[in-house]
């Protein structure tokens, strides 16, 4: 029987043990994918994913201290999740819980404890700024009208500036043996980092600049807040100053999720998001930007917002539906009736006159025989050219066809039309 006993407690000892160290390990590779997360979105998913199997760990153990920590982690990944991550999750039903749970409203009286145990575990933790960056971000989040929510989110600013810091290059030195080269770029002010097998090193140039850099194929990286990073290769051969063509660099992009009742499309700084209607996630570039949700048989709802890359994740646009009309939809029905008209037309009419017309997607037209040029614009659905000649044009698209009343002057219009035309494309 003492053997038993004995038996059954080294059993006992060794599971505890063996918690222990798996919740440590699921922890450490949490938070491994958490910090990649900070400029790889993909890795949030993941790393709720091992933070959840942690915290279960933790409970087992009975580790009130260490699920705090991994309640915090959580808490952070859920804010800064989308859409499109709760779609990866959707089926885990441990994900789903734990990160629903961590983010459990608490009553004000709790703020002030919880800044204290913020401020413990900023001394305690004072090579780790990204953790710390996490528990006073999450003290500023549920308590932003209390004092020590404020207090809280001073100092997660302050800590997610030192990651930042730390994450510096260091500075390449050139040696005599480099060749020269002129890199720029659009737009210009772009930092230009030098990648080798010695990793990435800062030249301290920004476009465009001469830079000088080891001989053979070489690879720079543009750098310029707000942009994606551009690669650029280089083959250096030390004899002139190389000249690669100036580099275009692309808007940065993230995805926000568009909260508002069903069935809205949204427009980003007047321009419609194919496919997108609300509730839905969006790719948009960083930066001030107008956003417009749109409906047939309503008034359009939009407002100014600044998206940052590090920014909230979930918009939520203010605003009532009011029935009336939408511009911006009108403007997109303009926009498929340009569509139609693109390409070259000619027109005869019925006294007799050709027109050869040239018309863009947009709208904008020339006209080759008399050398004139001007636009349509939808005028409640109807398409009218004005070619800066007192004169005004409607036409009606008839498949390969278009049907015109010409009115001259333009004031007759729409009633009296001078004479009618029929184009075909050519």
């Amino acid at each position: 029987m003492k053997h038993l006993l004995l038996f059954t407690v080294i059993l006992l000892s060794g599971a505890a043990f063996s918690a222990d160290t798996d919740g440590e390990a699921l922890y450490k590779q949490g938070l491994a994918q958490l910090r990649t997360a900070q400029s790889d979105h993909s890795a949030l998913v993941p790393a709720a994913k091992l933070l959840t199997q942690a915290i279960a760990a933790f409970e087992i153990e009975k580790n009130e201290a260490k699920e705090a920590e991994v309640n915090s982690c959580l808490y952070w990944a859920k804010k800064k999740m989308t859409l499109a991550d709760a779609e990866a999750y959707k089926g885990n039903a441990d994900v789903s819980k734990r990160l629903e749970e961590s983010a459990k409203p608490m009553p004000a009286s709790e703020a002030e404890g919880m800044f204290a145990k913020a401020n413990a575990f900023a001394e305690g933790h004072a090579d780790d700024p990204l953790l710390i960056t996490i528990h006073y971000f999450e003290v500023a989040d549920r308590f932003k009208d209390t004092d020590s929510g404020r207090k809280a989110m001073e100092s997660s600013l302050k800590f997610m500036q030192m990651i930042g810091e730390r994450t510096k290059l260091a500075a390449y030195k050139p040696a005599a043996t480099d060749g020269k080269a002129f890199v720029a770029s659009d737009p210009p002010g772009a930092s230009i980092i030098l990648i080798s097998g010695d990793g990435k090193q800062d030249l301290a140039k920004k476009t465009p600049s001469l830079i000088q850099i080891p001989q053979g194929r070489q690879t720079v990286e543009l750098q310029l807040a707000g942009m994606k990073p551009a690669s650029l290769n280089i083959e250096i051969d030390g004899k002139v100053i190389v000249k690669p063509a100036a580099v275009k660099l692309e808007p940065l992009t993230v995805t926000r999720d568009i909260v508002f009742e069903e069935g809205w499309h949204v427009f980003i700084d007047g321009m419609p998001i194919k496919d997108a209607k609300t509730p839905c996630t969006i790719e948009t570039p960083v930066g001030l930007h107008s956003i417009a949700l749109a409906k047939d048989g309503f008034m359009d709802i939009s407002q100014r917002v600044q998206i940052k890359e590090d920014g909230e994740k979930t918009l939520e646009i203010n605003g009532r539906a009011s029935k009336g009309t939408s511009k911006f939809l009108k403007a997109v029905q303009a926009m498929a009736s340009f569509e139609a008209l693109k390409g070259e037309w000619l027109v005869k009419y019925n006294n007799g006159a050709d027109r050869h017309f040239i018309i863009d997607t947009d709208g904008k037209t020339k006209e080759l025989n008399e050398h004139l040029s001007g636009a349509f614009k939808n005028n409640n659905g109807k398409l009218l050219l004005d070619l800066n000649d007192g004169k005004l044009e409607e036409w009606r698209v008839d498949g390969v066809q278009i049907e015109i009343d010409h009115f001259d002057p333009k004031s007759d219009y729409p009633k009296k039309p001078k004479w009618h035309g029929r184009g075909t494309k050519q």
